[in-house]
């Protein structure tokens, strides 16, 4: 719409522009328009506008080239614009649609296994790693690993990446980090369910500092993810969340 408006009134500068112009308004001084009385009439005026148009355009010829140079250089600045905006929306679009459709792994729990009618299966002190994909679409589970600290000496302030990558926590306690490589395709909604061979004792933990990291990859990029978890064991069973549990991702 808006191209149509700006056409109409690049028309009616042009159209003015002619008719205000002095070589056109000398020609056509000329002719007596008041003499049309037929058909015949009226072309022969036409054929006389159109030699001063003529006229107008030879006498202008300069003028007229450096007004179209400068249309057109305006045209194209604009178009250059607007191409860049479109770009910049299809950006946007391309990168909105990964964030939003991709898979996102969390975990932690723990949990406890339980039949098709919710009955348990194992004793109340058993619990069991947790995972689940809360994204929209599948997630490929590549690597499980969780561990337990005492409450008094884990740096409940540093991301439990950190933790890991640096190796912050006292020999004894890291060496006792499980790692479980795996390939386990983690369906859109899939979850929380127990990590195959992850069941733990709560009584033996009870009071410690639980925690982990899910690495993962998704369908959009090639790039590792992952989501960590850092828990405290109550007794006989379930965890409270510290400060930041589920905030180190990406």
């Amino acid at each position: 719409m808006r191209a149509w408006i700006v056409a109409i009134l690049a028309l009616a500068v042009a159209v003015w522009f002619v008719a205000t112009s002095q070589p056109f308004q000398n020609c056509t001084h000329q002719t007596d328009w008041r003499a049309v009385q037929s058909i015949d009439d009226l072309a022969t005026l036409i054929g006389s506008g159109r030699e001063c148009l003529g006229l107008f355009l030879h006498d202008s010829a300069e003028e007229i080239i450096a007004i179209f140079t400068i249309i057109l250089a305006i045209s194209t600045s604009l178009l250059w614009c607007f191409t860049r905006a479109a770009a910049y929306a299809a950006k946007a679009a391309a990168d909105h649609i990964p964030r939003v459709e991709r898979a996102y792994v969390f975990g932690g729990g723990p949990i406890q296994r339980c039949d098709a009618d919710g009955k348990p299966l194992d004793p109340p002190e058993l619990g069991w790693v947790s995972v689940g994909n809360y994204g929209k679409t599948p997630a490929i589970l590549k690597k499980v690993e969780w561990g337990f600290c005492d409450e008094d000496v884990f740096p409940t302030d540093r991301p439990v990446s950190e933790i890991l990558n640096r190796r912050l926590l006292p020999k004894e306690m890291r060496e006792a980090i499980k790692t479980q490589p795996r390939e386990d395709v983690l369906r859109a909604g899939d979850g929380p369910k127990p990590v195959p061979e992850s069941a733990f004792s709560f009584l033996e933990h009870s009071g410690r500092i639980f925690f982990g990291r899910f690495t993962y990859s998704v369908l959009f990029d090639d790039q590792e993810h992952f989501s960590t978890f850092k828990l405290k064991l109550g007794s006989p069973a379930g965890s409270v969340g510290l400060p930041g549990s589920y905030t180190d991702w990406n």
